[in-house]
């Protein structure tokens, strides 16, 4: 699902656990991950039939491959850690000087 919301290309698919949290996080339409069955594949299709709603699906897919790229997720986990050092990091003491 990342790779082609990185092409920018609207997803439909199963509920999976780890595609329905990106979801959550890039704001992208539930519904359209909750393809649990083939009999409701041509509605789904049809739901997403006009330009419009391809393009707003596009322009989430776009923002969720932003969201769940390898980058975003090292500034994420540097960012983690730097909390944690601060968090850790003795008290600065002062010089008797």
């Amino acid at each position: 699902m990342y790779w082609w919301w990185s092409h920018g290309v609207p997803t439909l698919g199963y509920p999976m656990i780890a595609y329905v949290e990106g979801a959550n996080r890039a704001g992208y339409p539930a519904a359209m991950l909750n393809l649990t069955r083939t009999i409701d594949l041509p509605q789904m299709l049809c739901s997403i039939y006009r330009p419009e709603a391809r393009d707003c699906l596009r322009n989430a897919a776009l923002r969720g491959a932003a969201l769940t790229s390898p980058q975003y997720s090292a500034q994420e986990l540097l960012a983690a850690l730097c909390e944690v050092a601060n968090a850790c990091a003795p008290a600065p003491t002062q010089n008797p000087l």
